[in-house]
């Protein structure tokens, strides 16, 4: 076979192939949008807390190209984002699919995001006093007045630590956010006393596991602050602080969460003897 004909047999036979790859026996199949997220589904719709992170199921087929819109501004061309919003609200989550040639399909979910808001304070009883300089026990502060305080540090501004002198009655200067109803005549034995938060409080999530040390001694952006006080005949003393890495206190790192169940609305962060509890909304 010389050259000439080889070339005329080539291009038929690539002409027959494609020809049958584009028939209608070998049709390229239609595509289908669908995703779903491990999360809450209440009455059909995705309800999340502000700042939570979901990975994004994504199960659509005869999809090559993959385009979501989270309704507030925000894209991704991702097969499997996370999902997570800033700001509560109610979204439309978008996903839009296509296959090789340019065909679309597109479905649409409705997502609700919640804040936490503040709803009660619980005290469980008084740790031990901090060790800076001095230590009493719960018992020293039997029919003391108790109360709690909620501070939220404020993006680099830096806060001092305090002197040695100062630390038995007072903790950082950062901003008081909360400050509860003192609960006089405090007995151990009838612990806990709840408090009513009467006003708004959104907590601030991220906040809540932030905290970062500087070893100089001058602190920023530490996040929350739950701190334990009481008062009796001789001063007011700060009993425990979850800001504990400056204290020496013993109840552990920072403010913990404690429950995160969005389907029961409740949500509790604790430090020591404080619980804050939250409600979904």
């Amino acid at each position: 076979m010389d050259n000439k004909l080889f070339i005329i047999v080539f291009i038929l036979i690539t002409s027959a192939s494609c020809k049958k790859d584009n028939s209608p026996a070998n049709p390229v199949k239609l595509p289908t949008a669908n995703f779903s997220v491990i999360s809450d589904i209440l009455n059909n719709v995705i309800t999340i807390g502000t700042y939570d992170q979901y990975q994004l199921i994504n199960n659509s087929s005869n999809a090559n190209l993959y385009s979501w819109n989270f309704g507030n501004d925000s894209t991704s061309n991702n097969e499997t984002p996370i999902l997570s919003y800033p700001k509560s609200g109610n979204y439309l989550l978008t996903l839009t699919v296509q296959n090789a040639i340019g065909q679309k399909s597109t479905v649409t979910k409705n997502v609700k995001v919640l804040d936490r808001v503040v709803k009660q304070v619980i005290i469980t009883g008084l740790a031990q006093l901090i060790n800076y300089p001095l230590s009493q026990t719960a018992q020293s502060f039997k029919n003391s007045k108790v109360w709690v305080e909620l501070k939220l540090t404020t993006n680099n501004t830096v806060y001092p630590f305090p002197t040695d002198s100062q630390v038995v009655n007072t903790s950082f200067n950062a901003p008081i956010i909360y400050q509860s109803a003192l609960v006089l005549n405090f007995d151990s034995t009838k612990v806990p006393y709840t408090i009513n938060v009467n006003s708004k409080i959104i907590l601030d999530y991220p906040s809540v596991r932030l905290w970062n040390f500087n070893p100089q001694f001058a602190n920023k952006n530490f996040g929350y602050g739950l701190e334990l006080y009481a008062q009796n005949t001789n001063g007011t003393y700060l009993l425990s602080s979850s800001y504990e890495g400056f204290y020496q206190s013993q109840s552990g790192l920072g403010v913990q969460v404690k429950k995160a169940d969005i389907k029961n609305n409740i949500f509790i962060i604790g430090y020591g003897n404080v619980e804050v509890i939250c409600d979904y909304e």
